[in-house]
């Protein structure tokens, strides 16, 4: 098992399933969620996370119009830097996906199998290395950058519109950097694409993978841990981005944040934690869109006086003009006429709750201020 070029584990493997871990070499650069806890069950259950899961829509159909598609080989992925070595002539240099292009045969017959004749050999693609539910597919786009194209559930269909929209807010808010998406079409349905914000010289590393590393105390809050976790490992302005994401949400009315959809950079030469990852994935924003009232479910009791902080600092001027989200609103094919004035009611009273927000604040700064 390799990082680039720096070997750190010989393991025996069979059938993408490791047997027996032979020696261990570097530890430092192991994934983190691995370096105080290396075993072969634990490295089994990391190389799971990587892999597309059984839960991912149209699987089924896959494994059979195309069966013995998961030859999980080198298992390089455009997420991190790790990968599988069998023979001597194999190099980071030479197979890795963010420097050298990758077919998208596989990513595209999740979308349109109808393309390809069953039985069709897929080449190596990073589409194996991709965890969620979701059908997703990477492809390059202009200047060699990757871009993740991701669809909706198969029961809502309205998780692009609501991350595009989600995005569209996020830059308004200017509170915290995000990841930028924009809606596309992929075979027959409406999707959302991003850039990949992992280059070849990084990796993502979940924020479970930190905050597991110690058990939160019974008189510690999750946030509480978080941040004790953070600040172990030397991540700076930790509170800073926290406040800022759990204040977005709420906003957002973003009830799906959990410790494996945010999370940090890592420089793969040193093996350090740079900072946060942007925040990405607020798909499940808008909370009218699923008839249920939205909860940021980590940080439910604390969530509205980090909207209230965070509303000192936004420009309310950003935020009124809607024309760009009412105009996405009224296009989107997959919103009944009802969910649309839902959506557009909420981005209101986004607005009015935010405008709400900022004069308590400000008569609260003001009443301290005389008091002192």
């Amino acid at each position: 098992m390799f990082n680039k070029d720096k070997m750190l584990l010989v393991l025996e493997v069979e059938n993408g399933t490791v047997d027996k871990i032979v020696q261990v070499i570097d530890t430092e650069h192991l994934p983190v969620v691995l370096q105080d806890n290396l075993t072969v069950e634990s490295l089994n259950k990391w190389m799971s996370k990587r892999r597309i899961p059984e839960s991912r829509e149209g699987l089924a159909s896959m494994l059979n119009d195309f069966p013995g598609f998961q030859q999980y080989h080198c298992m390089f992925s455009l997420s991190d830097q790790y990968w599988f070595r069998y023979r001597k002539e194999e190099t980071w240099e030479k197979l890795n996906f963010f420097t050298n292009p990758y077919s998208e045969d596989l990513g595209k017959a999740f979308f349109m199998p109808w393309r390809f004749e069953k039985g069709y050999r897929f080449a190596p693609s990073p589409d194996l290395m991709t965890n969620g539910a979701l059908r997703k597919r990477w492809t390059i786009g202009e200047g060699g950058s990757s871009y993740l194209i991701k669809a909706g559930s198969k029961k809502l269909r309205q998780e692009p519109i609501t991350e595009v929209l989600a995005s569209m807010m996020l830059k308004k808010l200017d509170i915290i950097p995000f990841v930028e998406y924009e809606l596309v079409v992929e075979g027959l349905r409406l999707c959302s694409k991003c850039r990949n914000f992992v280059d070849k010289d990084t990796e993502f590393v979940p924020a479970s993978h930190i905050y597991f590393k110690e058990p939160r105390r019974a008189d510690e809050t999750v946030y509480e841990h978080l941040l004790k976790m953070c600040s172990c490992y030397g991540v700076g302005n930790a509170k800073e981005y926290v406040d800022s994401m759990i204040a977005a949400d709420h906003i957002l009315d973003n009830d799906d944040r959990h410790l494996g959809n945010f999370g940090f950079i890592r420089d793969v030469e040193t093996a350090g934690i740079t900072g946060f990852a942007p925040l990405f994935d607020s798909g499940s924003s808008y909370g009218v869109i699923n008839g249920k009232p939205g909860t940021s479910k980590l940080f439910h009791e604390i969530e509205k006086h980090f909207a209230r902080e965070a509303a000192k600092k936004i420009d309310l001027n950003r935020i009124r003009d809607h024309e760009e989200a009412y105009c996405l609103i009224d296009t989107y094919p997959e919103i009944a006429g009802s969910q649309r004035k839902a959506l557009k009611d909420f981005i209101e009273g986004m607005e009015e709750e935010l405008e709400a927000e900022k004069a308590m604040a400000l008569k609260e700064m003001e009443r301290k201020k005389e008091e002192r």
